[in-house]
């Protein structure tokens, strides 16, 4: 508390700034874990197969020789190997470049929470992989996809512990397009 107060009276913090602040997050994470309920409880009931085989059906319209290159990289981007060695990368750049120290934790539960996680969801639904037309096999259970939730843990931390060390509004606004494009790029990749 000393802390925060000393922070404070010298003009680090501002309460009027940071008030209104963390609304926007809170409502961002209640929305998407809603959804992600209301996605959990469809697949639990077996319920969901309809609005997957029009989605597969839409995303594999697409496909042409270049677009499956494309989605074959971006599936290899996101992954495990490459999560693990871009999140070494990162982490060792965060602590040698960024002098971040604390925030390595964050990083670090970020990255192995989306997959412990991952792993005790996969194993309660236990939902079998669809099998039409995949391009890349894959074992293991399909829900939740690992792939979505490490480059969603991965991209979304990273906008959250780089966007403080980006000056400018355009290079903020860089920051989030490219991390929420190499998300969206992995998800429908997967598909």
């Amino acid at each position: 508390m000393e802390i925060m107060l000393g922070w404070i009276r010298k003009g680090q913090y501002s309460l009027e700034n940071n008030e209104k602040q963390p609304y926007g997050g809170y409502l961002l994470a209640g929305t998407a874990t809603a959804a992600f309920t209301g996605i959990a409880l469809l697949v639990g009931a077996d319920r969901i197969g309809p609005f997957d085989l029009a989605i597969i059906r839409v995303v594999q319209g697409w496909e042409s020789a270049s677009l499956t290159a494309i989605a074959e990289a971006l599936s290899w981007v996101g992954s495990t190997k490459s999560v693990i060695a871009l999140t070494l990368l990162l982490a060792i750049f965060m602590y040698a470049v960024l002098k971040h120290r604390m925030e390595l934790v964050l990083f670090a539960a970020a990255i192995g929470g989306a997959g412990l996680l991952n792993k005790l969801l996969k194993t309660a639904f236990q939902r079998e992989r669809p099998d039409i037309h995949p391009l890349v096999a894959e074992t293991g259970y399909s829900f939740p996809s690992g792939h979505t939730m490490g480059a969603l843990a991965l991209y979304g931390i990273l906008v959250w512990l780089l966007w403080r060390h980006v000056a400018n509004p355009a290079g903020k606004t860089v920051l989030i397009a490219v991390c929420a494009l190499m998300y969206l790029g992995i998800v429908t990749s997967r598909v």
